[in-house]
């Protein structure tokens, strides 16, 4: 397997918090975190890729 380091400057970040429905309808944490998140127009030097960091969290058993 190949890794790839990279160094990100430093940035703001936001979470959904955990969601243990897993809920991305519009009502959902998740549906609500994607449509704020969605308008969020990055400056350039702030545009890298990927955007968003989806990951389940076993302690709390949800995806945050």
């Amino acid at each position: 397997m190949k890794f790839r380091i990279v160094s990100l400057p430093p940035f703001k970040a936001a979470s959904s918090g955990v969601d243990k429905n897993f809920d991305f309808s519009a009502e959902g944490i998740l549906g609500k975190f994607d449509a704020y998140f969605s308008d969020i127009k990055p400056l350039p030097r702030d545009d890298f890729m990927p955007r968003d960091f989806l990951f389940f969290d076993p302690v709390e058993q949800g995806m945050v």
